[in-house]
């Protein structure tokens, strides 16, 4: 079982990572969800490789993914 304190540092992080992005990307996503580790937002189709891009390269110990709906649905 890992320290109570991992919780709250990685959160921490997280958010720190989240408002780098999000205040340094030129045309941020309308909304950002994020429950424990899933995210949810919204971008257009064109933009959404450039994105991911941009969220990678500020910590390489976070790497996001793409999940795209499939059958007009999220898994």
């Amino acid at each position: 079982m890992g320290s109570p304190v991992s919780v709250v540092t990685a959160e921490m992080v997280i958010q720190r990572l989240e408002e780098k992005v999000l205040g340094t990307y030129t045309n941020p996503p309308p909304f950002w969800f994020r429950y424990v580790d899933d995210t949810m937002t919204s971008l257009h189709k064109d933009e959404k490789n450039n994105f991911l891009e941009h969220l990678n390269q500020q910590n390489p110990s976070n790497q996001f993914t793409i999940e795209p709906e499939l059958n007009g649905k999220i898994a």
